[in-house]
């Protein structure tokens, strides 16, 4: 019974979910001694060294930036922000490869009207979203966490009511096509056991894979 209860978990919830730049800094160069008031103007036509050090610092000032900015990537620094819930005013329907399955919200759970019961036309279940993540669970038993905010590179967190799995974020800026369309920026998780999961902002779970192989994918997204 527990392995039917994980597979369905994982089957439901994986199918159903769905700069910074530095101020630059401008060098202060310190005049040269003036000569006699008689050479001042022709002095001041005299420009071309300052322009070559000024367009020097410009170009230091640009590769700092950019090694800022990549180290910041590869440590996962950034915060994504926005919604990663599946949109209750459409309709889901993804390709599963040998069928397809329309995902659809029900209505507010009364036992708790903070949780929406979503249904693919056999079994309902339950979908939320708070400050502190995206959540998938059924009636009346457990949940899981589908993704945590805030949303981080690398950042990886435990699911499963008993410890089934870890999953972790891998990328926070993919484009990924599907058949409903081409999504960017798109949040890339995967588990420790070689599911992944594509979520697209205001949409929720767009794709999935089992170890580089297509699990099921949206292939339409309608107005309900």
């Amino acid at each position: 019974m527990k392995l039917k209860l994980l597979t369905i978990s994982c089957f439901v919830s994986l199918l159903a979910l769905s700069a910074c730049s530095n101020d630059q800094k401008t060098t202060n160069h310190s005049p040269v001694d003036e000569p006699e008031e008689e050479y001042k103007s022709e002095t001041e036509n005299e420009t071309e060294p300052e322009t070559s050090i000024e367009t020097e610092t410009t170009t230091t000032t640009d590769n700092t930036n950019t090694e800022d900015e990549s180290e910041a990537e590869l440590e996962g620094i950034g915060e994504v922000k926005g919604s990663y819930k599946q949109d209750k005013s459409k309709v889901y329907i993804y390709d599963n490869g040998s069928e397809r399955t329309s995902i659809s919200y029900v209505s507010q759970w009364e036992q708790d009207s903070e949780w929406e019961v979503w249904t693919n036309g056999e079994t309902e279940f339950l979908h939320r979203e708070d400050e502190e993540g995206v959540y998938t669970g059924w009636p009346n038993s457990n949940y899981e966490i589908d993704i945590l905010y805030p949303i981080t590179l690398e950042q990886e967190w435990e699911f499963g009511y008993e410890g089934d799995g870890t999953r972790k974020v891998t990328s926070v800026n993919d484009t990924v096509q599907t058949g409903a369309g081409t999504f960017s920026n798109v949040i890339t998780i995967e588990t420790d056991y070689g599911f992944m999961g594509y979520y697209a902002e205001g949409v929720g779970l767009i794709k999935s894979e089992q170890d580089g192989s297509v699990v099921s994918e949206l292939i339409e997204l309608e107005e309900s």
